[in-house]
């Protein structure tokens, strides 16, 4: 009887050992990347004295995981993803890079958490392992505003503008203190 105890606990203990290690590897790795990004943005980080530097250094592709968001927050336009990846296919430096997209049926205070909560989602989420992002809005200012405290300090992230005279997205800069 008490050899059936000592097998059944050398088993369980096995057990728990087996998983303890699984589980210890996933979290090895998912180290391993976040220290792989940080390091990427490190290196890519140096002395700027003023925004035109800063806004020239991070034009274009500077990581190996770049990633395009773009969010409609306009009722009567409700998806933007058809101009954004026209934009990004005639710049060689974007091309390849994937698309998220966010679209909202119009933004109000009444809609403002779940807008919030939405771009949350999508943050930890599908743009959790970007490198660098690729920011594209259409809609109130108030929204720009949110959007930049949402993504402070979090990776690189490049603005981008509509221009409406000549139908196309322009490089505005980044976000930077």
């Amino acid at each position: 009887m008490w050899q059936n105890i000592y097998s059944i606990v050398d088993q369980v203990g096995t057990f728990i050992g087996i998983t303890g290690a699984f589980i210890s590897f996933l979290v090895w790795l998912k180290v391993k990347n976040q220290s792989k990004k940080f390091k990427e943005f490190e290196n890519s980080i140096k002395a700027l004295n003023n925004y035109s530097e800063i806004q020239e250094f991070y034009r274009g592709v500077k990581s190996s995981n770049p990633k395009a968001f773009c969010l409609s927050l306009i009722p009567n336009d409700f998806s933007i993803r058809d101009r954004v990846e026209q934009f990004i296919n005639t710049q060689d430096d974007l091309k390849k890079m994937p698309i998220i997209e966010l679209n909202m049926d119009g933004l109000s205070y009444d809609s403002m958490g779940g807008f919030i909560d939405e771009v949350r989602k999508k943050r930890r989420g599908e743009l959790s392992d970007a490198t660098e992002l690729h920011l594209f809005v259409q809609g109130p200012v108030i929204a720009g505003t949110i959007l930049g405290a949402v993504f402070d300090h979090w990776i690189p992230v490049k603005l981008y503008h509509f221009n409406s005279q000549v139908h196309q997205y322009e490089y505005w800069g980044t976000l930077a203190k």
